[in-house]
Order: C-alpha cells, then sequence, then structure tokens
C-alpha cells in the first residue's frame, strides 16, 4: 500500500521551545511527518517525527483516478492496457516533484509496467483544469479537489485508490474492482499535532474535544461528502500508526 498527502503548513507546528501559546497545527501527516524524513527533504528547520507529538488523526483521505473523458478506457484494465501499447504517450501532472499526487501516479506506473510522462503545474486548480481541457490523461486527487468538475461533466472518475468504495461515490469502483492492481492504495489523513513537551493535560483535553466534534452527525456527514472518511481518535493508536507507516 502507498499512501501519501499533500505537505500543508506543517512547518508552523514547530516552534520555538517554550512557546505553548501557539502550539497546534493543522497538519497533512504523511508527507510532514513520514515521508520527508524518509527521503531526505529538509524542507523545514526539524524532525517532525522526534519534534511534533501526534494529537489525533481526524480522516483518512483516499485519492481518485480522474481522466479526461477523450481517454480511451472505460476502467483501469483498459486504461493500462492503452498506457502499455503506447508508451510514453499518456501524460499526467502533479503540482510538483516529488508530492504525493506524483508519488502515486509513479507508483502506478511502476506496478502496472507503463511508461507515462509527468507534467508539473503551478497549482491544483491549474492540474484539474489541465484534465478537464484534456491537456492531461490522468491525475490522482482527491474527490473534494476534482468533484466539481467530476460533477460538472468535465472529467471522470475512473477508480478510488482504496480498499472500499467512498459513500459519496458508491459508483465509482476501487482500483482492483475496476481492474486494476490488488492492493493499491493512495490516501492521505489529516491531523492536529503539537511540538514536543506539550503538557499531557493539555493533549488529553485537546483530543477529547475533537473527539466529541467528530462525533457530531452534521460533522461526520460533511466529511463524507467531501470524501473523507473520519477517525475515532485515540492518541496512542495514532503515534504507533505513524511509527509503522
Amino acid at each position: 500500500m502507498f499512501t501519501a498527502v499533500a505537505f500543508v503548513n506543517q512547518g508552523q507546528g514547530l516552534l520555538a521551545p517554550g512557546d505553548q501559546l501557539r502550539f497546534m497545527l493543522m497538519v497533512q501527516v504523511v508527507s510532514a511527518m513520514q515521508g520527508e524524513p524518509a527521503m531526505g527533504f529538509r524542507l523545514i528547520r526539524r524532525n517532525p517525527l522526534t519534534d511534533l507529538v501526534p494529537m489525533v488523526q481526524i480522516a483518512d483521505v483516499p485519492n481518485v483516478l480522474v481522466i479526461h473523458p477523450s481517454v480511451p478506457a472505460q476502467n483501469m484494465e483498459e486504461l493500462v492496457a492503452y498506457a502499455k501499447a503506447n508508451p510514453g504517450k499518456l501524460n499526467y501532472g502533479s503540482w510538483s516533484v516529488g508530492n504525493p499526487v506524483h508519488l502515486g501516479s509513479a507508483l502506478f506506473e511502476t506496478v502496472t509496467g507503463t511508461e507515462m510522462q509527468h507534467v508539473i503545474y503551478k497549482e491544483t486548480t491549474q492540474l484539474y483544469t489541465g484534465v478537464s481541457t484534456g491537456e492531461l490523461a490522468f491525475a490522482m486527487g482527491t474527490s473534494a479537489t476534482a468533484g466539481p468538475l467530476y460533477r460538472a461533466g468535465k472529467l471522470k472518475f475512473l477508480a478510488i485508490a482504496a480498499p472500499k468504495r467512498l459513500p459519496a461515490y458508491k459508483d465509482v469502483p476501487t482500483v482492483a474492482e475496476a481492474g486494476g492492481p490488488k492492493d493499491f492504495e493512495v490516501s492521505g489523513w489529516t491531523a492536529i499535532a503539537a511540538p514536543k513537551g506539550l503538557p499531557k493535560a493539555v493533549a488529553d483535553k485537546i483530543n477529547a474535544d475533537i473527539a466529541k466534534a467528530l462525533a457530531e452527525p452534521d460533522v461526520r456527514e460533511k466529511f463524507v461528502s467531501f470524501g473523507y472518511e473520519p477517525f475515532t481518535p485515540n492518541r496512542e493508536q495514532f503515534n504507533a500508526y505513524i511509527q509503522a507507516e
């Protein structure tokens, strides 16, 4: 399984020691706390694996394989077959080298034995607009980001890179269901982290308050509408999960 997310403001969580007034950070944690140390990135001044304390895992965010309607593929099996028959012809996009969308797409190339071209855009909005206009054949992305263009009929959701379908997109199959590689998962998760040294009482209070908020039916409904899968917060399990990943 491949897990990835975007690089979002993780540096703000690494504050000067003793600064307890600005301690919380909403992060897309996988890249910040796992991907960057593993790949040797030095985008931030400290090591997020050792300088940040995992607080609450909020939601899992599965990725969708988004394609332009002109691509001659109705499912993953046909997409792979077309890519193999036309090496280098299909292109996919992302917003930089080494970002989660790029890595997920490159992984797709590797596991399917295909060869495609990577096109870099400046912004995510440009990326999915590129798919909708046919500049790009496909891209990975979240249903929340690409959903408006999907609902407008300007691009297709070929498959969900997750073990099960999304409740908000029950008509979109998983990659495996659509004839693609089994166990192919590209997802991210959103979480709260804090600088090391935050008092346990404060951390426990934050965890309890967020757990209460996430249990609200309207909050869970909103998450599901975005294609997010809410977690039940548990700090101990969250920390173990990060280390395992």
